[in-house]
Parts: C-alpha cells; sequence; structure tokens
C-alpha cells in the first residue's frame, strides 16, 4: 500500500516511470521494514499490547515509526531526484506524523486493553467515575475473566525515557544495513545507472520547491483598487509571464513521460504549485485562478482547446485571448515579458475570432495585436517614455553605433560591434536556454537587419549560427560567430551557469561536459 501510493505519487509530480517504481519500492520496503522491527500496530510488528503500559509503548513505538519514514522519505527523494527539503519543514512533518502515528496505534489497539483501576481513584476528572461505574457494571455480566484481570493488574510505572533508549538499542541493531544501503545508492552513480538504465541525476526533472500561494499572493499584490478589468487582465498576464518558465522537459521526454508532465499541469493550482516550470496547460490554470482572485467572473472565463490550452475571456462583443506559451513568429511571450518586449500572445479581438489560435493569424494582425497594448503597458507601467525595454536598448545602442564621432574614435568592425550588442543584450536571470535561444535569433535580425536561414545569419562575410543543446532538464543556448578572416567566437547560456565565451569548440564542448567543475 505504502509502495503503491509513493509511486503514484511521483508519477502525479511528473518524475519518470523507472525512478516512481523505484520510489515507491524503497518506500514500501523501508516502511515494511520499520513496521516489522519497531512499530506499534498490533498485527503488522511483534508488539503485544495487553494493558495500558503496553498500550503506551506501542503508541510511542508508531509515532517514532512514522517520524523515521518522513526522514526516509526525504532521504530516497534526495537520492533520486536531487530534491531538497527543508530542515524544519521537515522536522515539523516528522513530528506531525509521529503525532498522527502514536494517536494511530492508541486508537486501533486501545481495543485490546480493558479499564484499569484508574475507576478508584478520586482524583478522575469530568465525572468519569460514574462511566466506569457503568462500564463496570457491564463487565460483571459479560465478561467475568477480562473484570478478573482489571482486578488483579498493578499499578503502571512507565519510564519514556528508558523505553526510548531500549527502542533506539533495537534500531542500532537492526536498521544500519538498511541505512548503508541507502547511503551507498545515493551516493554511487554507476550503480543507479545500472539499475535506471544508464540515466543520470541531470536527466530527469529537478522539482523546485516553491510556495505556491506565496507566488500567488504576490503577482495580485501588483495590482491596483482603480484598475479596469482589462488593466488587471494584462497586468496579471505580464506578472505570471515574469516568474514562470517553459518546461523544457516536455521538448525531450518520451510520450509517457510527456504524459505525466500534461497530467500534472491539467490538475494544477497554486496551492500544489512546487516548479515554476509549466506548459500550456499548467499557465492557463493559474492565470485563471488568478483572474478569478482579481474578481473577473469565472462564468466569462473559458479554458480553450484540446492539444493545446490557452485563456479566453468573454467581454460582450469582443474577448481577450491569452496564450503565453505559444510559439508565435518563433518566439512565446514567457520570453518576450522577461525581456520587456512586445507581446504577441495577448490579443483583444472581435467576439467573431473566438477559438482561434493567435500563431494562425495573418502576419500583419500580429503586428497589430503588440502594438495595441501600448497605451495600457504604459499605464501599469511595463512601459518606459512610451517605449518597450527591448526597443529603448536597441535605439540607444544603434544611435550611439552610427555616430561620427564614436566611428573616428574606435573605427569600429560594424560586425562585431553588432555582435558586442547582440551578446550584451541583457538576459532575465530567470531565462531558460531555450528562451535565450529564441530571442537571440529575434534580436540578431533587428540588430543586423537581415533574415535567419535554417537558424543561420550571414552578414558581410560572416556568419552566425544559432542552436540548443539539451542536457536532460538543463537547455544551454549556443551561438557560433564566425568571421571572415576565421575568428571564432562561441557563446553559452543556461539559466544555470549564465553566460559563458569561448574562442574555440574544444573548450566550449569540453565545459558542457563539465559544467560545473571547468572555467572558461
Amino acid at each position: 500500500s505504502a509502495g503503491g501510493k509513493s509511486y503514484h505519487n511521483a508519477l502525479v509530480e511528473g518524475h519518470d516511470t523507472a525512478r516512481s517504481v523505484f520510489y515507491g519500492v524503497l518506500n514500501g520496503v523501508s516502511e515494511a521494514a520499520l513496521q516489522k522491527m519497531v512499530g506499534g500496530i498490533v498485527g503488522l510488528s511483534e508488539v503485544e499490547v495487553v494493558d495500558l503500559k503496553s498500550l503506551a509503548v506501542s503508541m510511542l513505538h508508531e509515532g517514532i515509526e512514522e517520524g523515521s519514514q518522513e526522514y526516509l522519505d526525504a532521504l530516497f527523494k534526495y537520492g533520486l531526484w536531487n530534491e531538497k527539503q527543508d530542515f524544519s519543514e521537515l522536522s515539523k512533518n516528522a513530528f506531525v506524523s509521529a503525532i498522527y502515528g502514536s494517536l494511530t496505534a492508541g486508537v486501533m489497539n486501545g481495543a485490546n486493553v480493558g479499564i484499569s483501576k484508574m475507576i478508584n481513584q478520586s482524583t478522575v476528572n469530568f465525572d468519569a467515575v460514574t462511566e466506569s461505574a457503568k462500564l463496570f457494571e457491564n463487565l460483571k455480566k459479560n465478561d467475568p475473566e477480562m473484570l478478573k484481570t482489571i482486578e488483579n493488574s498493578e499499578v503502571i510505572s512507565f519510564d519514556v525515557v528508558n523505553e526510548s533508549k531500549k527502542l533506539f538499542e533495537n534500531l542500532k541493531k537492526n536498521v544500519p544495513e538498511m541505512l548503508k544501503t541507502i547511503k551507498n545508492y545515493t551516493k554511487n552513480s554507476e550503480t543507479m545507472n545500472t539499475i535506471l538504465g544508464n540515466k543520470t541525476k541531470n536527466e530527469i526533472n529537478q522539482i523546485q520547491t516553491i510556495n505556491g500561494l506565496n507566488l500567488k499572493n504576490e503577482i495580485l499584490s501588483t495590482l491596483s483598487s482603480n484598475m479596469s478589468d482589462i488593466s488587471k487582465m494584462r497586468k496579471l498576464y505580464l506578472e505570471l509571464n515574469k516568474r514562470l518558465s517553459y518546461d523544457v522537459n516536455y521538448l525531450t521526454l518520451k510520450d509517457q513521460q510527456k504524459g505525466n508532465i500534461i497530467n500534472r499541469n491539467k490538475f494544477i493550482n497554486f496551492n500544489l504549485l512546487k516548479s515554476k516550470d509549466v506548459i500550456c496547460f499548467g499557465w492557463s490554470r493559474l492565470y485563471k485562478e488568478l483572474l478569478i482572485d482579481a474578481g473577473i467572473a469565472e462564468n466569462r472565463i473559458t479554458i480553450m482547446g484540446k492539444n493545446h490550452n490557452w485563456i479566453e475571456v468573454d467581454l460582450g462583443d469582443m474577448i481577450i485571448i491569452a496564450d503565453a506559451t505559444e510559439n508565435i513568429k518563433g518566439i512565446h511571450d514567457l520570453t518576450n515579458v522577461k525581456a520587456g518586449a512586445p507581446t504577441t500572445g495577448f490579443a483583444y479581438l472581435n467576439k467573431t475570432e473566438s477559438g482561434i489560435r493567435l500563431k494562425d493569424c495573418a502576419e500583419d494582425m500580429i503586428d497589430i495585436i503588440k502594438k495595441q497594448w501600448i497605451n495600457v503597458d504604459n499605464e501599469i507601467g511595463y512601459l518606459k517614455h512610451n517605449k518597450y525595454a527591448s526597443e529603448l536598448y536597441l535605439d540607444a545602442k544603434l544611435k550611439f553605433q552610427n555616430s561620427v564621432i564614436y566611428q573616428k574614435l574606435f573605427s569600429a568592425n560594424e560586425f562585431n560591434d553588432k555582435l558586442k550588442m547582440l551578446l550584451r543584450f541583457p538576459l532575465k536571470e530567470n531565462m531558460t536556454g531555450l528562451e535565450a535561444y529564441l530571442y537571440y535569433k529575434k534580436m540578431a535580425e533587428n540588430i543586423f537587419g537581415v533574415g535567419l536561414n535554417k537558424n543561420m545569419l550571414e552578414y558581410n562575410g560572416n556568419t552566425i549560427k544559432f542552436g540548443y543543446i539539451a542536457q536532460g532538464a538543463n537547455f544551454i543556448s549556443k551561438i557560433t560567430a564566425i568571421q571572415s578572416n576565421g575568428n571564432k567566437t562561441i557563446v553559452l547560456y543556461s539559466k544555470q551557469f549564465g553566460i559563458k565565451i569561448f574562442n574555440d569548440e574544444i573548450n566550449a564542448n569540453e565545459f558542457m561536459r563539465h559544467p560545473n567543475e571547468r572555467k572558461e
């Protein structure tokens, strides 16, 4: 039962099947072993409960068993998924589990224990004497043997400290081998690779532990009381996109594992949110939750689509379409918003357009969508000086670069300058490698004034290649700039290590093999 529940929970959290099975096995075996050795439930352990003293001992044992299981569970999660736990929170959970375990043992085992001589003590409160006397009379008629046992019982003397010492001495004898096995498992990646098909820890989703309710309250706090409904919708769209990223695991995993991610996203809410990485199904549900909390009537909000989800809000003759994860003109708004750029996935359209996917719109309509929010964005603070941050940066760079003084002072190489302009573009800290790859491509087209052909840009005899590398859950954006004189510049970017620049492929490839050990 414990193994099956653990396996199911791991799948719901989006973990792959192999490790979920192993996690279930570990929890099932440890639960059974601890219950057998130290548990306090009659029938599952060797405990015997015949009087109040043994009942108290069983409750202590079951409490320790349940509390210990919390720590073992945390150890398993760390070994399998490198999922770190807050120690104070873990200790609190272990304590609560211990209390519930003790109470469970008390309820389940209490039926085996008769009434002690407490019925004769004058210190009994809440008129327990009268109630006990009634039960005592009932016992006379129905169970003389049990009554005799009760009358002959001695006063209980139970030393919790000594009992605990005995219990931990027993643990010392029986548990070390199990703990040794677990310790070796977590440290030995080769053993893990053999058991789970030569997969490494980096090939699975590293679940972030976040407080979803705090994240929701943080986003809602950006609203002001005098905002219109449309301004609220727009503000929540931008603030949510700043804080979430697209779950790149969905692009690399197999169909069954993709199904796990879809299922987790379809049932997500801020209370269950553990990771800031989502796909369309999860993003739509989180955005809908924000809209409702902001006072937008739920019957006006619809999650659209089957294989892809987005939000539509009914405004009478008009609708709002909100779709942050749709790839429109090579980029989605989870990336655009982080870079302070115009958005393409938030549109104010006639109701006759209901049900359309924005990526299927004509290019001129997308250009209109990008411009239709300038006034609202200026009002809610997304623009500065009536321009988006990406446009301000680009304008300043181009004006400076094209000035006569600059050309005379530095005799600048046009390709190098534009390449530096591209590489110095301010990426947000929480932008993923995949988001950076998409944005670098779009910015390169703007800066160099030429289009890309199969992810390659050619400019005055120089070439820039854009690509990305998937290392499990970690995506790395890669820019390779080859100048006409043969000089090469390779730029790597990921959320984990930021920007690294190399002058040859060998050093770049070596860094990617050991990103935490090598220096550029």
